[in-house]
């Protein structure tokens, strides 16, 4: 588990990180000036005190994003670029994350959102579990389903059955006969295979070639 807290007041930061417990900071502009800091200035503060500092982007078009993620990312390694999961952020995210900037993609609330984050490489996915709760949904279900059942489906398991099992029926049927009528190649692993070119010298392994 890493803990990152969300906000802006240094001197909070700077007493969570005596603690040796938290391994990030997520904040935005709006809590930078309700700080009463410059955006710049406090993220490069942060920035050398903890690693993993989120700076969000305030531009609201694509390529508008991208200069402004460009920009935030050039104030330290630490920075990691905010985009919100919308067409335009997750486009700008994409562009970044392919110019290797960390990407972290905000305002998720549902497992599809998160896998549009993961297919455009992002870094991080921040599922907003307290604003799910806010309309009598279970937010901590939604993060849940994030971590573990991105992969699991029931239609995966049972396709991947079905699949195995129209397989041996095939091969059974075709009496181990390929798809296209030729001979299926033994399997290497049940029948040692024979080869009529001399043993190698020093017991160094040789390939033997295929017939095309």
């Amino acid at each position: 588990m890493k803990l990152f807290l969300d906000t802006a007041v240094y001197e909070e930061i700077a007493s969570a990180v005596e603690w040796g417990v938290i391994d990030g900071v997520t904040t935005n502009p709006t809590l930078i000036a309700k700080a009463g800091h410059d955006h710049e200035e406090q993220v490069k503060r942060i920035c050398q005190i903890v690693g993993n500092v989120s700076a969000e982007v305030v531009s609201e078009r694509k390529d508008d994003m991208i200069v402004e993620g460009r920009r935030l990312a050039s104030w330290h390694k630490n920075v990691i670029v905010k985009v919100p999961m919308t067409p335009d952020g997750l486009a700008a995210g994409k562009v970044l994350a392919g110019e290797a900037i960390r990407i972290n993609v905000t305002l998720c609330f549902t497992v599809n959102q998160a896998l549009l984050a993961a297919a455009i490489g992002a870094y991080i996915v921040s599922p907003f579990a307290g604003r799910l709760d806010d309309i009598s949904e279970d937010g901590m279900r939604t993060v849940a389903d994030i971590l573990k059942q991105m992969f699991n489906h029931p239609l995966t398991e049972a396709g991947q059955t079905r699949f195995l099992e129209d397989y041996r029926r095939a091969r059974a049927e075709s009496g181990g006969r390929a798809e296209d009528g030729a001979q299926a190649k033994p399997d290497a692993r049940a029948e040692p295979q024979k080869s009529q070119s001399a043993a190698p010298a020093k017991g160094r392994p040789e390939a033997t070639p295929a017939k095309r």
